[in-house]
């Protein structure tokens, strides 16, 4: 039997906005509204504005510009001050002031405008963690788009966003004037670009764009290349090759220009030759996160023990996004891990399937095979924060997947025994649930208070740096594990005391941590520094922090400390090259 629908034209370009397209009649355009009412699309507008105003607000409760100083971001913020001085993109902390050459220059360059506009330090940290708030925005917005791109309501997709938004690990990562959040915001935005770009109906303009905000990514992390791939991949199983090839055009002399036509540190390599071991290897630390992985994984063994280490890394990293809480012994870890896990993976494959692959699908399998294969598997939650709405996305799906199933079965004449199970199932998931949300607003009270607890620290680092101001010869040199944080403070050259192996973690040797620790030296030798600063956090951050800490202040014994915070937990040393031994 016919409908009335039958034999007549579809008309698809009517269908509600980020429906599928059903081949529904036309429908007659509503109402305007009344003059003073809110429209369609300003509601969705004005949502989103306040989730970027709430994550705004959560940002600056972090107190960002009382706590600014990782690593990474004061290296950012060094390089950044070279090139606003005209000096080049440099590491100015270091003795030699090498040619950065580890990190790519797309954020650096954007803070050195943090420098142009006001040179003195730390005045400037506002404007830095502004650019810092300016990114964390363009992220959530970019996530936005990327789900409705994705055919997800407006609902869910400000639902997303404002998990997103509200993460403790996105602010944790947003505050510290790190690359984390910049990345994600040029990832999805690239995504979103290039996935336009490949529609048949596209002009060649958003393929040289596309390719203008994947150089920028690839320029912000190295690992933006992966981008490029999915781009070529996702074009090419369509067949748009002129949007491909326009995209690549574009795309890979702009990216190439940034990674490999600032220089490099070859007229250094002599003298770098004659530091001891340890020096050697904190060099590759400094200068190449290629090289530094070479002599991380020298073998064989050790390249398949990091590739297993850095799976289940991956495993736990993208599960504790919606966990938040300690999962216990290994058996609780597999039994929730690897099913919500693999919930995520199929969320994913079944939202996107109805639909068509789009290009952040495309991006999914090469960036996983990137970071695992990377060794810094203990970072890999910052490296996937990238494609959080994506899996947001994915867990959402196969929730609601589940729990339709389960009413069906509720609903249908099953064996009792059947349903009971179901219902068990049900339950197990809602205790689950409960425990994630509680968990979740005790994280983000955790993230709170630890980032009061660590304004007193920092006011102790501005004490030491105060001291060395006034007391120590703007030549000397230090050694410090916040090495370009005292730079920063101080316009004095410092270096790390040595890039610890990462060997004993995937391979559980202890064999290098000994070697490490017997060429602890090497470097203060080398650079000649007269400085060693110690305090109670140091390695904080390793495996076996404690020991190596309590190892290497055993061995500053003999050298005096000249110096030492109000509350004693900083403590300046005064060494003499020629007597540093291991």
């Amino acid at each position: 039997m016919s409908t009335p629908y039958q034999n007549k034209p579809h008309n698809l370009s009517n269908a509600p906005d980020g429906a599928p397209e059903t081949g529904y009649p036309r429908q007659e355009a509503a109402a305007s509204p009344p003059r003073g009412a809110l429209s369609g699309r300003s509601v969705p507008a004005l949502t989103l504005f306040l989730i970027l105003a709430a994550t705004v607000w959560s940002f600056y409760q972090l107190q960002p510009v009382l706590l600014f100083g990782a690593h990474d971001a004061t290296i950012f913020m060094s390089s950044a001050q070279a090139i606003a001085a005209g000096q080049g993109y440099r590491l100015p902390s270091i003795p030699q002031t090498p040619v950065q050459t580890k990190h790519p220059v797309f954020y650096p360059l954007v803070l050195s405008l943090v420098w142009s506009w006001n040179p003195h330090f730390p005045a400037n940290i506002n404007v830095a963690v502004g650019v810092s708030a300016f990114f964390a925005c363009w992220a959530l917005i970019a996530s936005y788009f990327l789900l409705r791109n994705l055919r997800v309501g407006i609902g869910l997709s400000l639902g997303i966003v404002a998990f997103c938004g509200l993460h403790p690990l996105f602010l944790r990562h947003a505050h510290q004037v790190m690359s984390d959040i910049p990345m994600m915001a040029l990832m999805l935005t690239a995504a979103v670009v290039a996935e336009r770009a490949l529609q048949p109906q596209a002009g060649l303009r958003w393929a040289a764009l596309a390719g203008l905000v994947t150089a920028a990514a690839v320029l912000t992390r190295t690992i933006g290349v992966t981008i490029i791939l999915a781009v070529v991949a996702a074009g090419l199983l369509r067949r748009q090759y002129r949007s491909t090839l326009v995209f690549l055009m574009i795309c890979l002399p702009v990216a190439a220009a940034g990674l490999f036509w600032l220089g490099d540190n070859e007229s250094l390599q002599p003298w770098v030759d004659q530091g001891g071991p340890g020096f050697r290897q904190t060099w590759l630390y400094y200068t190449s996160y290629l090289e530094f992985w070479k002599y991380n994984v020298p073998n064989v063994d050790v390249f398949l023990a990091m590739v297993g280490h850095n799976a289940s890394m991956l495993v736990v990293s993208v599960v504790m996004y919606f966990l938040f809480f300690s999962l216990g012994g290994s058996l609780a870890a597999a039994l929730v891990l690897f099913p919500v896990g693999a919930a995520i993976l199929a969320g994913i494959w079944r939202q996107g399937r109805p639909h068509g692959w789009k290009v952040i699908h495309f991006i999914l399998p090469f960036y996983f095979g990137v970071v695992v294969l990377w060794s810094h598997g203990e970072y890999m939650a910052r490296f996937c924060l990238p494609l959080l709405p994506l899996f947001c996305l994915g867990i959402w799906t196969e929730v609601s997947h589940v729990l339709t199933m389960a009413t069906a079965t509720l609903r249908a004449r099953r064996p009792v025994l059947e349903k009971a199970l179901v219902i068990g199932v049900l339950g197990a998931c809602g205790l689950l649930a409960v425990t994630v949300v509680t968990a979740y607003w005790q994280t983000r009270g955790s993230v709170v208070e630890n980032s009061a607890a660590q304004v007193p620290v920092e006011a102790e680092k501005k004490e030491l740096y105060a001291w060395i101001r006034t007391q120590t010869d703007p030549s000397a040199r230090f050694i410090s594990s916040d090495d370009v944080d005292l730079y920063l403070h101080t316009g004095r050259q410092a270096m790390r005391p040595i890039a610890f192996s990462k060997k004993p973690s995937y391979t559980g040797n202890r064999e290098a941590l000994e070697q490490d620790l017997s060429n602890i030296f090497d470097t203060a030798h080398h650079i000649r520094a007269t400085y060693w600063v110690s305090s109670d956090w140091d390695y904080f951050w390793l495996e076996d922090g404690p020991e190596i800490r309590d190892r290497v202040a055993q061995k500053l014994q003999d050298f005096p400390v000249i110096f030492q915070t109000a509350r004693g937990r900083i403590r300046l040393h005064g060494i003499r090259p020629t007597r540093l031994q291991p």
